[in-house]
């Protein structure tokens, strides 16, 4: 990226060729489909769930739909792994409904569609990550995106692709951003200190 706009090095998460992503597109790409999340993976690269499997969970219909539509990313290099059967969501210890993990702990969808995660096993509490599973895949993307570019440029590009980042999270989902203790604030903010 240069001052002028420009853009940024990217590369899609499943293949070694540098794709160019425009650094508007990077500021303004929210509210996205599920065909773009699916596009964005590869349908190859998405675990899904059964209708079957997640008939008498008590989520929200939404969020169903999603997770038998869409799905959950997988095969990408991150603590993340969406590997929980496809036609099962494991019950959570908090009554919530587990659809993977971030290392040891569980991601977790509640009765009322909120993604958190559990925890309790660490001797911390749930922590709010998405309003919905929607908007956790679509933060998904977001993140991966910076990911991808955060290696290919300089120092202050980086800054500047956090920036974005953030702009992006939060416009995707600002309740994510309504306590600084939520699980995306403590991202960015390991992504600022060079940790992610």
């Amino acid at each position: 990226m240069n001052g002028t706009g420009g853009h940024v090095e990217a590369t899609d998460p499943h293949q070694k060729n540098a794709t160019q992503i425009p650094v508007d597109d990077l500021r303004w790409a929210w509210s996205m489909t599920r065909a773009e999340i699916t596009g964005f993976w590869g349908p190859d690269n998405l675990a899904r769930w059964s209708e079957a499997g997640l008939r008498e969970v008590a989520i929200p219909d939404s969020a169903k739909s999603f997770l038998v539509e869409v799905g959950m990313p997988v095969r990408v290099d991150w603590t993340l792994r969406f590997a929980v059967p496809a036609d099962e969501v494991a019950r959570a210890t908090n009554a919530a409904h587990c659809i993977g993990f971030d290392d040891v702990v569980p991601i977790c969808i509640d009765d009322h569609g909120y993604v958190l995660a559990d925890e309790r096993e660490i001797g911390g509490e749930a922590r709010f990550i998405n309003s919905s599973v929607e908007c956790f895949g679509e933060c998904l993307v977001l993140y991966q995106r910076y990911r991808t570019s955060a290696p290919a440029v300089s120092e202050d590009e980086v800054k500047n692709l956090i920036f974005m980042t953030e702009s992006q999270l939060r416009n995707a989902d600002p309740t994510a951003f309504s306590d600084p203790d939520n699980w995306w604030p403590v991202i960015v903010e390991q992504m600022n200190h060079g940790l992610l």
